[in-house]
């Protein structure tokens, strides 16, 4: 027959270790009273806030100080000059073909860049800035539209001002569009900064 005998000190670790359980497993959760709010998530105790959102409870709705246009859709543009040829013509006789597309991007009145130019370029083509230019959301941002005839000339083809801070629930996009000028149509791609 075996001799058994019960080691106590065995017995005290696994007691400890029974206890020390018990003890974690009452541990208050420090995000159990803390309701986030607009996406924000709680973090030992204290709300991480989503982009456009600060505060305690992420309740407070940020105001961007700056923003950069990523790229932009020409929806719309006119098929020919004011005389009625075709772009790729020079504007005072009949062009060879469809438009070659560059954007102009001005702050205020200073020329901040280009976009790219696309070559026969169709309803729906979009464009894209090689930068990502900040820009302040309280200036006049202007944007010509033109058919690039050579790296040095082009025709102007239309464009549209607008001020950022109109468009205060900091969309993704804006779509430029007016009665006044029905053949062109924009869709500016926006990225706001905090």
């Amino acid at each position: 027959m075996a001799n058994l005998k019960l080691n106590t000190n065995n017995g005290r670790l696994f007691i400890l270790c029974l206890f020390s359980l018990f003890l974690s497993s009452c541990e208050i959760d420090p995000c159990a009273n803390t309701n986030c709010e607009n996406g924000g998530i709680c973090m030992d105790g204290t709300c991480n806030c989503a982009e456009g959102f600060g505060g305690e409870l992420c309740k407070d709705k940020l105001v961007p100080v700056r923003f950069a246009i990523s790229k932009i859709e020409i929806l719309k543009f006119p098929t020919s000059n004011p005389n009625g040829y075709a772009w790729d013509g020079g504007g005072t006789y009949p062009g060879s073909g469809p438009a070659d597309l560059v954007v102009k991007l001005f702050d205020e009145n200073f020329v901040v860049g280009y976009t790219n130019t696309v070559n026969d370029a169709a309803f729906g083509t979009t464009l894209f800035f090689s930068n990502a230019y900040e820009l302040s959301i309280n200036h006049k941002i202007l944007l010509e539209l033109h058919d690039r005839d050579s790296p040095t000339q082009g025709e102007f083809m239309g464009g549209y001002y607008f001020y950022p801070y109109e468009y205060s629930q900091t969309p993704t996009f804006i779509e430029l569009y007016n009665d006044n000028t029905p053949n062109l149509k924009m869709k500016v791609f926006v990225n706001w900064f905090y």
